[in-house]
């Protein structure tokens, strides 16, 4: 087993730096997707009371 990982030591090489470089590039998009100035839950609140102005009557302004 040795012989055969001192024979093919470059492939290992190689998918340690693919392993490292696709791990640390998903860690740093997920970094700039999660600070980002956008807030995800006030877009969610903007859909869902856009939906109640247009055209449901709101409860309270019923008398």
């Amino acid at each position: 087993m040795w012989g055969f990982i001192k024979a093919h030591w470059i492939a290992y090489v190689i998918g340690l730096v693919v392993a490292l470089a696709v791990g640390f590039g998903a860690s740093y998009a997920f970094y700039v997707w999660g600070s980002s100035d956008i807030d995800h839950s006030t877009e969610f609140e903007e859909t869902t009371t856009g939906s109640e102005e247009m055209g449901s009557a709101d409860i309270n302004s019923l008398g």
